[in-house]
């Protein structure tokens, strides 16, 4: 069988915030062209619920392999596993309290937010991004909520995610 090449497969050297700028480049520039015709407002409306559907369907699915989470620990143990393997290069983040109270994270420098920072659409990131993280936390269990009051994205020093039980697990 004679192995043939596809000029689709070449490599290409570029930076992961390179290229996380021009991916996302091009979706700033398309938001901005619908603000123009639909308003902000109604157009992050829409970006918000389609992302959070999104981030439903992506816990459903990383869930698929895990045992139940009945408690704040396996949340913990879960949650820090997925972020610690699949954001090395992307993430950087400190665990300031891992407890059966709280998992509170401090979250330090976000490729995301760089990217979408150097874009001048912290908003849109913001919204796209940052907003779908509660509702990833509450995917995870009902139970499970996420408390925050800065994020990199919109221009603080970092992000700090509180994830806290509330209510009793079923």
């Amino acid at each position: 069988m004679v192995e043939t090449t596809n000029k689709f497969n070449g490599k290409v050297e570029t930076t992961h915030l390179d290229l996380f700028r021009s991916i996302y480049g091009e979706l700033v520039r398309a938001v901005r062209i619908l603000q123009e015709e639909f308003g902000e407002e109604r157009v992050f409306k829409i970006l918000s619920e389609r992302r959070s559907e999104f981030a439903r369907k992506w816990v459903e699915a990383s869930m698929k392999d895990q045992g139940p989470i009945s408690c704040l620990r396996d949340f913990s143990s879960v949650y820090l596993e997925q972020v610690s393997g699949n954001t090395e290069n992307y993430q950087t983040f400190e665990v300031e309290e891992d407890s059966d109270e709280r998992l509170r994270i401090r979250m330090k420098e976000c490729i995301w937010a760089d990217a979408f920072r150097a874009l001048d659409a912290g908003d849109i990131g913001h919204v796209w991004l940052c907003q779908a993280d509660f509702v990833s936390a509450r995917g995870f269990h009902p139970c499970v909520k996420l408390k925050r009051a800065k994020t990199l994205m919109q221009g603080d020093d970092y992000c700090d995610m509180e994830y806290v039980w509330e209510g009793e697990a079923e």
